[in-house]
């Protein structure tokens, strides 16, 4: 499990600021997240939605590397606000960070949030399938395959 302190400095606030909210504050918290996101640029926004058997709403993930510093793009049915308050998390606590800095982080970096406090523990799992998805992506670009391309 990963700790806090290990997490770049954003996604560390971020994180620190769930764990020490009240749960009965949490959701309000995290759905303040959810208009955060960075709208598709037009050459991703006609790919398909991605589908996690684990993930009841189907969603698009894509990662770009922009000044060689990797950018999170995120699509989904405009009402799955969830989603959308975890992708304004990712885009949030990952702004600024290195290629490097986003692989070291552990996929389970969020547990210290305490996120199925206040939703169902499947559902709180969707920020890390998500996190997954985009290190895939990120591993894609490394290796010199066009993630975009792919619709998964």
């Amino acid at each position: 499990m990963s700790t806090i302190a290990s997490l770049p400095m954003l996604l560390e606030k971020i994180v620190q600021s769930f764990a020490a909210c009240e749960k009965d504050s949490r959701l309000q918290l995290l759905l303040s997240y959810a208009d955060k996101a960075l709208d598709l640029p037009e050459d991703l926004a006609a790919h398909g939605l991605f589908k996690d058997e684990s993930c009841k709403t189907p969603f698009f993930i894509a990662a770009k590397l922009e000044n060689e510093k990797p950018q999170f793009y995120f699509d989904a049915p405009k009402d799955a606000l969830m989603y959308w308050a975890f992708a304004g998390i990712l885009t949030d606590g990952l702004a600024g960070t290195s290629l490097a800095e986003v692989m070291a982080i552990a996929n389970d970096f969020y547990y210290p949030m305490a996120l199925d406090t206040v939703m169902a523990p499947m559902q709180a799992h969707t920020l890390g399938v998500m996190f997954m998805k985009y290190k895939l992506e990120l591993q894609k670009l490394e290796s010199g395959i066009d993630s975009n391309l792919e619709s998964t």
